[in-house]
């Protein structure tokens, strides 16, 4: 309860202004907004509360204010506010229609209806969410398929490096005599083995020909750098050259978008999905202001870093030229169990729980701290000034 004394000294300070009516005016306005909040959402009001507001509207109106009615309201609107928190005029503001803010942008004003402030944040992260779901679909695809042409090609070279150990050996038996059964046999065996061989050779020829189109797409998105097939002297290279070169590209590009874009993409994700599950709930409680939509633009740009975060101390980088094909398989791999997640599915979980991730980070960075100061605390030096206060005071004694 606010002191009458010190109402009455607000009111005559506010004779003072010239904007003291349109002051009053807002105060009335935001109070009966609150009213109308407190009735649908059931808050208990006292009648006295309620009077006060109702009798301060209509002496406004008839211009009969008197220093009762004003210092009655004022402690009605406070008594109110309190009751209904965490409920405020910022956040039914913010859930009106009316309310308009030209810095959060939707497609409303194309259409003529006038959205509130959670509306209009709904539908946009309701819009980027679906962008962001889009975008990661398509290179999780696109990863796939560079990463089956990978494998496709690394096993055709194993199966032509073992049927040509195969035919060798079989050019060069080591017996000399030969019936013509064991001759017959072996030409027959020779001969499978070479259309073997043919067919993967062919296998062979076509990944590297689709893993070629599937370089030129992310190569045409560089416009920083060229990449060798770009250059008019890469075509006077030889073939297993030129095949060479794509192969080793894919892998470098494949380890790059598992091990960065793919785990920020999937802790925007997580972010996404945690606002999209806080906000309606906020919504419906009439508990959502413009500070939650700063917090929740705060919160997508942590999602990204999170992700990463997490993902590069779950997959260390390898340093092999070269990256096992069987490493990036196990990127897709999800198993139950926190300790069997992949780096995707850890970094989506890091996504939505920001602040899971960062405590335990802090957690971590303190714990050397806390054992450097506690280690200062416990030694003290010989000759610090304590030590030889205590022995003078001893020699006193």
């Amino acid at each position: 309860m606010l002191p009458k004394s010190f109402l009455q000294k607000l009111r005559a300070l506010l004779k003072k202004s010239p904007h003291k009516r349109d002051r009053i005016e807002e105060a009335l306005k935001n109070a009966f907004s609150l009213l109308v909040v407190a009735s649908e959402k059931a808050y208990p009001l006292d009648e006295e509360t309620i009077n006060a507001i109702v009798t301060m509207r209509r002496q406004y109106y008839t211009n009969e204010i008197t220093v009762d009615t004003e210092v009655r309201f004022w402690q009605a609107y406070t008594l109110m506010a309190q009751a209904i928190h965490p409920i405020t005029i910022d956040s039914v503001k913010a859930n009106s229609a009316s309310a308009d803010d030209p810095s959060i942008w939707s497609f409303g004003e194309f259409f003529g209806r006038s959205q509130s402030l959670a509306q209009k944040c709904a539908r946009n992260y309701k819009i980027l969410s679906s962008l962001t779901l889009i975008t990661l679909i398509c290179l999780q695809v696109y990863w796939y398929i560079g990463y089956a042409l990978v494998s496709d090609i690394n096993t055709q070279t194993d199966n032509i490096d073992t049927l040509q150990d195969s035919i060798r050996n079989i050019q060069f038996p080591k017996s000399d005599q030969l019936d013509n059964n064991q001759k017959d046999a072996i030409s027959s065996e020779l001969s499978i083995l070479k259309f073997q061989l043919s067919e993967h050779k062919n296998w062979k020829k076509a990944a590297s020909v689709h893993l070629q189109n599937w370089n030129e797409v992310w190569s045409s998105l560089d416009l920083i750098t060229k990449q060798p097939w770009q250059l008019d002297e890469f075509q006077l290279l030889d073939r297993e050259i030129q095949e060479r070169i794509q192969l080793v590209s894919a892998e470098n590009t494949l380890q790059a978008i598992s091990t960065y874009f793919l785990p920020m993409l999937y802790g925007l994700i997580g972010a996404c999905f945690y606002i999209l599950r806080q906000l309606p709930k906020e919504i419906e409680d009439v508990t959502f202001t413009k500070k939650s939509y700063t917090n929740y633009s705060l919160r997508l740009a942590q999602g990204p870093l999170a992700g990463i975060l997490v993902s590069y101390f779950v997959t260390p980088p390898n340093t092999t030229k070269s990256p096992n094909p069987e490493n990036i398989e196990s990127l897709l791999i999800i198993d139950p169990g926190i300790n069997s997640l992949s780096p995707l599915a850890l970094a989506f979980v890091a996504g939505y729980s920001v602040e899971f991730i960062f405590k335990i980070l802090d957690k971590i960075l303190s714990l050397p701290l806390a054992e450097s100061e506690s280690k200062s605390r416990n030694t003290l030096p010989l000759n610090c000034p304590l030590n030889s206060k205590s022995l003078k005071q001893k020699e006193n004694s």
